[in-house]
């Protein structure tokens, strides 16, 4: 499984469930306490966001399949392609780390508030800069790995496949999906 894309929200989300269900085998905690309705609707969005994403893809390829040939083969479309890419790139990152250092850091944030007394937006501040500095060292380390995958073990991409799955990334910012999975 070296190399492989894992989703943090899939992760945290689990652990949150496991230990929220530990509690409730033990009597600690009522059934009524966890909130079915928001677990339906993260697994939901994890069933639903790939599969619109494939579905999505295609339509978009399919639609603009010669636009984006013709495009490829021209100077400007490939300068404009390589500049659409890298700002997509930085998008995409921004909404990636913006959703994994919140699920990383809520949890945290949780038990710091909850057991230390620390609430404040200084504690928030602490620990999405943690997060954040969690995010840099990991794709330092190991997210070459995961590059490799997602660049040239899933399928070959051109300029213009690679914008499509760019402007999918992009179409679902300020949903709670995992991105990995678009």
């Amino acid at each position: 499984m070296k190399g492989m894309p894992v989703s943090t929200s899939q992760s945290i989300v689990g652990g949150v469930i496991g230990v929220g269900l530990r509690m409730v085998l033990k009597d600690e905690l009522s059934l009524s306490n966890l909130n079915l309705g928001v677990l339906t609707n993260i697994l939901l969005s994890w069933i639903i966001s790939p599969l619109s994403a494939i579905l999505l893809s295609l339509t978009l390829y399919s639609v603009l399949q010669k636009r984006l040939t013709m495009l490829e083969t021209t100077a400007g479309g490939r300068r404009t392609f390589k500049a659409l890419m890298i700002l997509t790139l930085l998008f995409s990152a921004y909404s990636l780390g913006a959703n994994d250092v919140a699920n990383a850091a809520g949890v945290y944030f949780f038990v710091t508030s909850k057991y230390l007394g620390l609430p404040d937006a200084y504690t928030m501040l602490i620990l999405a800069s943690m997060g954040a500095v969690g995010i840099i060292v990991g794709g330092w380390t190991i997210g070459r790995e995961v590059i490799d995958t997602v660049a040239y073990k899933i399928t070959k991409l051109d300029y213009g496949r690679e914008l499509l799955l760019r402007l999918r990334i992009l179409s679902l910012f300020g949903y709670s999906q995992p991105f990995l999975h678009c």
